[in-house]
């Protein structure tokens, strides 16, 4: 059975190894697939434009129900993008590697949001809000869910044993690898 075939094997693996039929998992053949879907996102290309969508339709309800009034306390509003607005746009990118132009797509939706909320113009500086509302910038917020998600995962006996051997791997693109370069 080879399920990772950049791994180096050495002869006496590859012996030990002979048998390749068909495995079952209740009662349904498990086949290689060179591309999978996790929580109906491609692996390979990030839908951000499904997660802007998203998170401009929920912005658009909360200013329909009246959360964009000058009655409304600006720290209440920051309050209701923390609980409803964020989690939206980071739903599952705990899973993914991010590319420095996708982090500045994300970081660039966020405080537009926020703005379009607080009802103040766009080019006023996102960083200044975050401080005064006392909420993590965006990429911050990111390392903290896969940290987080990562230490979930840790948690469970079988999962760790996977990631301490994907650890071992050294593959580029790991989520081991990557908590690595976030706690250095």
């Amino acid at each position: 059975m080879i399920f990772n075939n950049k791994c180096f094997r050495t002869s006496q693996e590859l012996t030990e190894d002979i048998w390749n039929g068909e495995l079952i998992l209740a009662g349904y053949p498990i086949t290689k697939v060179s591309n999978f879907r996790y929580l109906d996102q491609d692996k390979n290309e990030i839908n951000l434009n499904k997660r802007k969508r998203a998170t401009l339709s929920s912005v658009t309800k909360l200013i329909s129900i009246g959360f964009s009034n000058d009655y409304v306390d600006p720290r209440t509003k920051a309050e209701m993008f923390k609980i409803f607005i964020r989690p939206v746009l980071l739903y599952s990118f705990e899973n993914f590697m991010l590319k420095g132009n996708e982090k500045k797509i994300l970081k660039r939706i966020e405080g537009n949001c926020l703005k379009r909320l607080l009802t103040i113009s766009t080019k006023c500086k996102s960083e200044d809000l975050y401080l005064t509302f006392d909420m993590p910038p965006t990429i911050e917020r990111i390392k903290w869910l896969k940290s987080n998600h990562y230490f979930r995962m840790t948690n469970n006996k079988l999962t760790s044993h996977f990631l301490d051997e994907v650890e071992k791997l050294q593959i580029k693109d790991s989520l081991p690898n990557e908590i690595k370069k976030l706690t250095e």
